[in-house]
């Protein structure tokens, strides 16, 4: 079997799903997904959610992972035809251009072998940080139309908005190496300006 790739070319039903959406009100994930499931007469267009808890979403490290196995591909931005085949595991054929010869690069790390069954680990979702979870509230939520659009997408944070800090008074806060003191001016150029050591310098 033999695999190549140069760009990704979506078919009409993802058109047809693009212009449909235009026109109707979604503004939840689910809302998204019955849209698309509603767009596609013969059920072309399937949509998956992440926290669906019947059909999961599992991202993995895989960057990592590959990392042990396989060597980066040099100058990959130039290249933009690749093809690999299950005769030459590790290897890819590259090409710079369709009337190109092709180039036959071996990614494979010496004396790795691929175990099928072991798998990266599983990446767990970080969620939102404080401040992203208020902008929601205070930014997006008054632009939702319904309730219970509001209360799934944009719903109050239960966690302490953070307190901005001025790059002023963030200044203030730094300790001089001079001193070792806080409360000092800075110049133009970030630099603490040291009472002390100036009076010192006259």
């Amino acid at each position: 079997m033999e695999v190549g790739h140069t760009k990704f070319h979506p078919d009409w039903h993802f058109g047809l799903w693009k212009v449909k959406w235009r026109h109707c009100t979604a503004e939840t994930l689910q809302d998204v997904s019955n849209s698309v499931v509603a767009s596609s007469r013969n059920r072309h267009n399937i949509p998956q959610l992440v926290n669906d808890d019947q059909h999961p979403v599992i991202f993995y490290n895989w960057k990592e992972f590959l990392k042990t196995i396989f060597k980066t591909l040099p100058g990959i931005l130039k290249y933009h035809h690749f093809r690999v085949s299950k005769n030459y595991p590790g290897v890819v054929f590259v090409r710079e251009y369709a009337d190109n010869a092709e180039i036959k690069i071996n990614l494979l790390k010496k004396q790795q072998l691929i175990n099928p069954i072991i798998l990266p680990i599983i990446l767990k979702a970080k969620g939102l940080d404080a401040n992203r979870q208020w902008y929601l509230f205070e930014e997006i939520r008054p632009l939702c139309f319904g309730i219970d659009s509001k209360d799934v997408v944009c719903p109050k944070p239960s966690i302490p908005k953070p307190v901005i800090v001025i790059k002023e008074e963030r200044d203030k806060l730094r300790k001089c190496s001079y001193c070792k003191e806080t409360g000092h001016d800075t110049s133009s150029s970030g630099k603490i300006i040291c009472p002390l050591s100036l009076s010192n310098k006259i």
